[in-house]
């Protein structure tokens, strides 16, 4: 009786345990979802394509597209998967395309589709009746009965109100009823403009008194250099479509089985196979004159900035740092403008003041495109190091810029900052009052060596990467220790390189490229750190590889071969020598020797004599221990 119990017990306890289970898995299966059309504007008898992207562990999910028979007809759909694994870390993305024909005209809502528990946000689709083509805003022929293949242009938006370098939407579209082998697009011809290409092609159908076209559509961002009249030049198609004598109505399907049977390809049997298949095309569109508007007069920015929307980020939004007195500390301010390139956002200025030096990096620019907009970002670091303990007030950051949509100047502010400086350490305050402080080197990555190759050598073109200092803070103990028992290790490992009058007359020593290559990433590490010993070691360990045959044995016997960085090599012995405890900041150093060693025109002569410096750590090369 009690083996019964305990056996229909059993499947009580799995199916709690398969419970327990289910409660444990997060409830966010997506970290993020997000929902875009392929177009915003449509004519009634075209499609759209929605594109739904979720971030995050998808576990076979699928979106909810309900919601969507009320408006649109659901003709297909498509989906992709893709993973990236990046330093370690998975993410996964997942998107679905679901090709939609809206059953309704007019103002159309795409509703919020369910993934999961997360949902999209709702979008809007402009769905135009087709009699209702404005064509003073088009060019090409309009699609008459029997037009197997026409092109029409664009300009999307009001066409009274465009300024000088204020992105202009042009959509080109090429309809066709007819097959087409292949085919290709010339950009639209505008003098005193910078013309940009949007994205990919889009393809789809749509109906034109009654005859079902294929379509394709391009996009392109215009920025006019100058105000008064600017001619868009026309859209060039040059292409073949197939015709009758490209298809083989004497061999039919039998024939072409039987062909294949026998090993024969029938492609032989091609008008190909005696000249070029199918009918030759060359379509243009009319070209468009706008009145390009000159900056108004009653605009005060510095900058002349025309966007529907100007955002500024600055990376201090959540919390103030701890600002001591002489320590250097890092914020980065974000600028993003819609219809701008980045090379038209400004760079951020800001005045020091008695008791804060500030110290701005060169911003660094990039474009992205969402299909119908340029979107300008510019990243810019600034560090500031506060002299003295007390209040402080970090200036405002103001950006001028003219609203394209509401025609007025508007400006987003990010208010002054009243902060309580804390006191340093007496050598971090007595720096912090120097003339010369550097800038410091928590940008400074690891990730500067993704593109160092295997013999330690840095590509020059490659920009250097930067991290916040919050990674580095994260990262900053364990990888000390990390570096240190590493250093430790290969010190114990290597060799002492052979020296001075040990060398001569034998074969010159070999160049050791790993030796190199380790010496520099301890550099560059010891430089992240500020660690001024730690930099002295390496760059004398790299001396040494460099110059097997007679290695120098001070900090200056370097700066007297090298082309460059001597400078910042006395900098580093001075600040060693030093009394006073002073503050190094080592990203000066790594600046000047991250793409290596360039050596005197005459640093063979210089070899010749003995270094007039005694070694700064006499027992540099020798093994650990």
């Amino acid at each position: 009786m009690n083996r019964t119990d305990n056996t229909n017990s059993r499947p009580s306890r799995v199916l709690l345990s398969a419970l327990v289970l289910l409660l444990a898995i997060p409830g966010h299966l997506y970290a993020a979802v997000s929902a875009r059309l392929d177009r915003n504007t449509v004519y009634s008898g075209e499609t759209v394509t929605l594109h739904i992207t979720a971030t995050g562990d998808d576990r076979g999910i699928q979106p909810d597209l309900a919601p969507l028979s009320k408006s649109f007809d659901v003709l297909g759909t498509g989906s992709s998967s893709q993973t990236q694994i990046i330093n370690g870390k998975r993410s996964d993305k997942h998107e679905w395309m679901i090709e939609l024909a809206p059953l309704v005209e007019g103002e159309v809502t795409v509703p919020a589709i369910m993934v999961g528990n997360k949902q999209t946000a709702p979008l809007r689709l402009s769905v135009s009746e087709q009699s209702a083509m404005d064509n003073s805003v088009r060019s090409g022929q309009p699609g008459q009965s029997g037009q197997d293949i026409f092109i029409r242009s664009e300009v999307n938006g009001p066409q009274n109100d465009l300024y000088v370098q204020q992105q202009i939407f042009y959509t080109t579209r090429m309809y066709y009823r007819i097959p087409m082998i292949d085919g290709s697009f010339s950009a639209p011809d505008v003098e005193n403009a910078v013309v940009e290409q949007l994205g990919d092609d889009q393809q789809f159908q749509t109906v034109i008194d009654g005859q079902s076209y294929n379509v394709v559509e391009r996009h392109y961002a215009i920025f006019p250099d100058h105000s008064g009249k600017l001619t868009i030049g026309p859209v060039v198609f040059t292409g073949r479509m197939e015709s009758q004598t490209t298809r083989r109505p004497d061999i039919d399907g039998r024939m072409q089985q039987m062909l294949s049977q026998m090993g024969i390809d029938d492609s032989l049997f091609d008008s190909s196979f005696f000249g070029a298949a199918g009918k030759q095309i060359r379509l243009r569109s009319d070209a468009i004159t706008l009145d390009i508007k000159p900056r108004p007069d009653g605009y005060t920015g510095t900058t002349w900035l025309p966007t529907p929307e100007l955002v500024l980020q600055d990376s201090w939004t959540g919390s103030l740092p701890v600002i001591r007195a002489g320590e250097p500390v890092t914020r980065i301010l974000i600028i993003e403008a819609r219809g701008l390139e980045a090379a038209q956002l400004p760079a951020i200025k800001q005045a020091e003041s008695n008791n804060l030096r500030i110290y701005q990096e060169q911003p660094e620019l990039s474009n992205y495109s969402d299909g119908s907009w340029i979107n300008g970002r510019s990243e810019q670091g600034f560090t500031y190091v506060a002299t003295e303990a007390g209040k402080l007030t970090i200036p405002e950051v103001r950006i001028d810029w003219w609203d394209s949509v509401n025609k007025e100047q508007k400006s987003t502010v990010l208010p002054a900052r009243d902060i309580t400086v804390e006191p340093g350490n007496s050598a971090s305050a007595a720096a912090g009052t120097g003339s010369n402080v550097a800038m410091p080197s928590s940008t400074i990555s690891a990730a500067q060596d993704s593109k160092i190759d295997e013999t330690g050598l840095a590509d020059g073109s490659e920009q250097e990467a930067k991290e916040y200092p919050w990674q580095l803070l994260a990262a900053g103990g364990l990888g000390i220790l990390l570096t240190l028992a590493a250093l430790a290790l290969w010190r114990r490992r290597s060799k002492p390189v052979t020296r001075g009058p040990q060398a001569t007359n034998k074969t010159p020593a070999v160049i050791n490229i790993g030796t190199i290559s380790h010496s520099r990433k301890e550099l560059r590490d010891a430089c992240v750190k500020s660690d001024a010993k730690a930099a002295a070691l390496s760059l004398l360990d790299w001396a040494a590889a460099t110059w097997p045959d007679r290695p120098p044995h001070s900090l200056g016997a370097i700066a007297d071969r090298v082309n460059h960085g001597a400078d910042e090599i006395r900098e580093l012995e001075n600040a060693l020598y030093s009394t006073d405890n002073k503050i190094w900041v080592g990203q000066p150093l790594w600046t000047a020797f991250k793409q290596g060693f360039i050596k005197l025109a005459g640093s063979s002569e210089a070899q010749k004599n003995p270094d007039d410096a005694p070694p700064l750590y006499p027992d540099w090369n020798k093994k650990a221990g």
